[in-house]
C-alpha cells in the first residue's frame, strides 16, 4: 500500500511538472533570435502558442503564420503550418521565411529557462531559439508619452 501510495505521488508530480513546463511557454510571445545555422539581428518574426495549447499563430518575418500545435512533456511538434503569401524584401539580419518554417516542420523538443526557448531538432541540435518579448505599455503618437502615470 505504502508503494502503491510512493508510485501515485511521484506520477502526479511528474504530471504536474510537465504541465507547467509547457503553460509556461504559452500565452508569450517568443520573438526569432536564432534559426537553422544563423543569428536573427533584424526581424519580426516570432510565434505565440495558444491558452489551450493546441494552435499557434505568429509572424516569418514578412508574412503571418498559423497552425496546430502538439506538446507533451518536452516534445512539440507544429503542423498544418499556414501562412499569407505577400511578397517582401527582408531586411538585413533577418532568416529568410523558408527556413523559419523549415526549422518549425523539424521541431520535435523544446526546452525553456530564462526567457528563452530552445527548439531541437531530432539529432538534439538547437534549430530555433526565442527569447520571450516584454510588452510595452502603448504610446500616445501626439505626446509620445507610454500612458504610464507617475
Amino acid at each position: 500500500m505504502k508503494n502503491l501510495l510512493l508510485t501515485l505521488t511521484i506520477m502526479m508530480a511528474a504530471a504536474t511538472c510537465l504541465f507547467a513546463q509547457s503553460e509556461r511557454i504559452s500565452g508569450i510571445q517568443w520573438t526569432l533570435e536564432y534559426a537553422s545555422g544563423r543569428t536573427v539581428t533584424n526581424s519580426s518574426a516570432y510565434f505565440e502558442i495558444n491558452g489551450d495549447q493546441n494552435r499557434f499563430t505568429g509572424n516569418t518575418g514578412c508574412n503571418r503564420m498559423f497552425g496546430t500545435l502538439t506538446i507533451n512533456g518536452e516534445q512539440i511538434m507544429f503542423s498544418n503550418v499556414g501562412s499569407t503569401k505577400m511578397m517582401c524584401k527582408l531586411p538585413a539580419g533577418s532568416v529568410p521565411e523558408n527556413s523559419f518554417l523549415r526549422a518549425l516542420d523539424k521541431a520535435v523538443k523544446y526546452s525553456a529557462a530564462d526567457n528563452k526557448l530552445h527548439i531541437y531538432d531530432r539529432k538534439g541540435r538547437t534549430i530555433m531559439r526565442f527569447y520571450r518579448l516584454t510588452k510595452q505599455a502603448p504610446v500616445d503618437p501626439v505626446s509620445g508619452l507610454t500612458g504610464r502615470e507617475k
